[in-house]
């Protein structure tokens, strides 16, 4: 699972997550976070991911003056057997690496 989210500028947040294909490794992440603006940050759009902003609107009454473009990588947890039954598969961690690069 990537883990993710959007914060704006006045530290709300709103979280999103992909489910990947197999169990990335500590080399994948490291490799992913590289990649990242100071080793987390990064705009969704680029690596062809869901951005989280009509989320975060909707959550918070719409866009403000406090938003931007970046999202921040929060992890990759392992999916649970919930998440794996009822989820899509996005793709890989290799997928994001290659976009991220």
């Amino acid at each position: 699972m990537f883990e993710y989210l959007y914060r704006d500028a006045g530290n709300w947040k709103a979280w999103g997550q992909l489910l990947l294909e197999g169990a990335p490794s500590a080399n994948d992440i490291s490799s992913l976070t590289e990649s990242f603006e100071s080793g987390a940050f990064f705009i969704a759009e680029q690596l062809g991911i869901p951005p989280l902003f009509q989320q975060f609107w909707t959550q918070y009454g719409g866009p403000t003056q406090d938003d931007h473009s970046w999202h921040e990588f929060a992890g990759v947890p392992p999916a649970t057997q919930e998440e794996v039954s009822h989820g899509t598969i996005w793709g890989t961690m290799e997928t994001l690496i290659v976009r991220a690069n």
